[in-house]
């Protein structure tokens, strides 16, 4: 298949882009995954780049399944390339990374994983042992100050002045404050007794190694030739951070595809100032695609 073919000449114009950095602007129904998925093909078969050194990621299993299939289906590139080509969710990426160099971040390598239900039920037991009234908090509030307390600190500091959720809400008063800290203390300690981690850790812990390690910060630059991200507008800031060290310098061939308009992960952290982020650190070409081929105007309207 040509893989220009059926492209109009913005999509075209993002797909046949080559070296540094390229922000995609697209709307719902413009083509944002068909841009990923013809410009993995492109790099492949017109740059000769090994499906191996092409990482792309996205937020859901079923967004990266459809990437793939939408690769392998189409004809883009033969089944023994589309097959090598690294299209996973950042956790998915995380988890190998992670299982490659357990040694080096003091973990078994049959270590656990704990989805958000078994994460609740913890952090449930953790409250029940420590018999507190200081919790004025729903369980996914909850979640979340832990959450983003390890992002953004992995150990615990005692002496924290304040907690601020990814919503944006601080939380200054003392007890809670230690209340918080115990729970955590307790939450964590009741993971590591399962050598177990959670959903936070699968990134932060990512992100530790590949600032402390050279060795293997340096590799993963050198496999990783392109770097293609879906839904770029629902990234958190231990994602950006992520990125900007897994991208080789100064090629920073990394491409981000983006809907300034919509983000769903707000909750956890995402913002849309990681775009504004994107375009001061790396410059990047801006292309974007207006032409909607699947909603109509009024639609298009009301969901901004």
């Amino acid at each position: 298949m040509e893989v220009l073919r059926d492209l109009n000449a913005k999509q075209a114009e993002a797909v046949e882009h080559f070296e540094n950095a390229i922000l995609v602007i697209a709307g719902p129904g413009t083509g944002k995954t068909k841009v990923i998925t013809h410009r993995i093909a492109h790099l492949i078969r017109h740059h000769n780049i090994l499906p191996e050194q092409i990482l792309a990621v996205t937020f859901t299993n079923k967004a990266a399944q459809e990437m793939l299939d939408r690769v392998m289906e189409q004809n883009l590139v033969d089944s023994d390339n589309s097959l090598g080509v690294r299209i996973h969710t950042f956790h998915a990426f995380c988890v190998s990374l992670i299982r490659e160099y357990t040694s080096e971040i003091g973990l078994p390598r049959n270590f656990a994983i704990f989805d958000q239900e078994m994460q609740d039920a913890i952090l449930i037991e953790c409250i029940r042992e420590q018999h507190t009234s200081q919790f004025n908090f729903l369980l996914p509030s909850l979640r979340d100050i832990v959450g983003s307390y390890k992002s953004k600190f992995g150990d615990l500091d005692s002496d924290i002045t304040e907690f601020e959720t990814y919503s944006g809400r601080k939380i200054t008063d003392r007890d809670e404050i230690e209340a918080i800290l115990d729970l955590i203390s307790t939450y964590q300690a009741k993971l590591d007794s399962h050598h177990a981690l959670d959903f936070t850790d699968l990134i932060a812990k990512s992100v530790r190694l590949l600032k402390q390690n050279l060795i293997v910060r340096e590799r993963y630059q050198r496999e990783l030739k392109f770097i293609l991200v879906d839904e770029y507008q629902d990234i958190n800031e231990p994602q950006y951070e992520l990125l900007k060290l897994l991208c080789r310098q100064p090629e920073n061939n990394l491409m981000a595809v983006a809907d300034s308009d919509q983000s769903i992960y707000s909750w956890r952290g995402s913002d849309p100032k990681f775009i504004n982020q994107f375009k001061a650190d790396y410059h990047p070409k801006v292309v974007k695609l207006t032409d909607h081929y699947r909603c109509h105007k009024n639609i298009l309207d009301a969901a901004r």
